[in-house]
């Protein structure tokens, strides 16, 4: 169509000139486009309208959405009771939101928006991780209930802790990585000692269970989920995560007459870390390398099942580039910074926690390296094969170790969620950063006459 440009003044509000196709110069003069050939028909100028009218839509909202956000961030940063510039980093400014702000209001949302925006520096591994204290306590009542009679290896109690772990690998969308499913079963053999008491052993093969009397046969399992690695070059290798499910079972009562061994800290707490993770990764951004998620058996009796593993990888030894552990971190730990922290065994050793550090992530030194603990979970087995191989931990020491009374009415679910949330950003960074190397000195020699 050609049209020519003729001049008039606007007139409150845009109902005059709603129905002509228009523009604006300086003068906020009118300038209405008249038509010199066909008039255009009302299908047209119905079509014209409404595509101006979603080009005003769109700029009203992007307009408003700006204006909320540029509020939110001056209300959170000038609120007398929270200052995001007054934290050093996100992580710390994040973590000093008050917590009577809830998820999804209006501090809370202006808050986090304040720190985002103020500690943006921090990096991608330190965006939250959604982690929610119900789903933790959920799947830790379950674990740690006495209906899984302490869950020791070889009973009814650790078959279903093992089940409950799997249906949520599969839930997860993890891939299968066990001899069956996500199940690698595990044999092992009771050997009778005096006064009573009796030894576990690894067999080397399944069908060395058929030599072993009946009853002395154990046949227990690991759980394995395999989450792909999406880059093409670190996509061949692997990281693990780790905890064990296992515990000590049914044994003497104690004073009360409890004689269920429930481990909801030991290591309940850090199996559902480790299914917590495997949920957060796998809901969004694939990772560079693959990760391997086992959730081992009889750890108690010798980290048997971590050796059989090890004996049998999902991914090939030589493709394993880092292990973590994750054991006990259902209480707060003075010696750590308290609630909200966590503390790496062997630190020193590695650059694992290096890498950690420069990442933002609140992981400290072990701070009692005199209990050896570097050496006493599932992280040794893979680091005397040369896999730089830590565990994770907030264990204070406290006296309900290997005790009835480890149950989950004693597990603080704020530090927990708080130390969850830290080892989903642990294991993105390890699974998408550089790979950690031993220091000159730091990997650990095998104890002579050990597997």
């Amino acid at each position: 169509m050609l049209y020519t440009m003729t001049r008039t003044r606007c007139h409150s509000g845009p109902r005059a000139e709603a129905h002509l196709p228009f523009a604006r110069d300086s003068s906020h003069t009118l300038m209405v486009l008249t038509d010199l050939g066909t008039e255009p028909s009302v299908g047209e100028l119905w079509s014209d309208m409404m595509k101006r009218a979603t080009k005003l839509t769109l700029l009203a909202l992007v307009l408003t959405t700006v204006i909320i956000l540029v509020a939110l961030v001056k209300e959170a940063g000038e609120n007398p009771t929270f200052r995001a510039s007054d934290h050093d980093s996100l992580e710390e400014c994040l973590r000093n939101i008050p917590t009577e702000w809830l998820d999804g209001s209006i501090e809370r949302t202006g808050a986090e928006t304040a720190c985002m925006h103020l500690h943006s520096g921090s990096g991608a591994a330190l965006q939250r991780s959604g982690v929610r204290t119900e789903d933790l306590y959920h799947s830790l009542s379950v674990l740690a209930s006495d209906s899984l009679e302490g869950r020791m290896t070889g009973t009814r109690g650790a078959a279903k802790a093992a089940a409950f772990i799997a249906r949520a690998f599969e839930e997860y969308g993890l891939e299968p990585g066990g001899d069956d499913g996500f199940l690698q079963s595990v044999p092992m053999a009771r050997v009778p000692m005096a006064g009573g008491r009796a030894r576990y052993v690894l067999l080397q093969t399944h069908s060395a269970l058929d030599t072993i009397p009946e009853e002395r046969r154990v046949l227990d399992a690991n759980v394995i989920g395999v989450l792909p690695g999406s880059d093409p070059e670190l996509r061949g290798e692997a990281i693990v995560v780790a905890a064990h499910f296992d515990h000590l079972g049914v044994g003497r009562p104690d004073e009360s007459g409890d004689s269920i061994y429930n481990g909801a800290d030991d290591d309940a707490s850090g199996t559902v870390a480790v299914m917590e993770i495997a949920r957060a990764l796998s809901s969004g951004p694939a990772p560079a390398r693959t990760i391997v998620f086992l959730a081992a058996t009889a750890e108690e009796l010798g980290m048997l099942g971590t050796r059989w593993y090890l004996d049998h990888p999902t991914v090939p030894l030589e493709s394993t580039v880092g292990m973590l552990a994750i054991e006990m971190i259902g209480r707060p730990d003075s010696l750590a910074g308290g609630r909200g922290r966590a503390w790496l065994t062997g630190y020193e050793r590695s650059t694992m926690g290096d890498i950690l550090e420069e990442s933002g992530i609140p992981i400290v030194p072990d701070p009692r390296p005199e209990q050896n603990f570097f050496l006493r979970s599932d992280n040794a087995p893979f680091a005397f094969l040369g896999i730089p191989a830590h565990t994770l931990s907030s264990y204070n020491l406290h006296e309900d170790y290997h005790r009835p009374s480890d149950e989950i009415d004693k597990i603080d679910f704020e530090h927990m969620t708080e130390v969850v949330d830290a080892a989903i950003r642990a294991v993105r960074v390890l699974a998408d950063g550089p790979r950690p190397e031993w220091h000159p000195g730091g990997k650990p020699e095998r104890p002579t006459g050990r597997r």
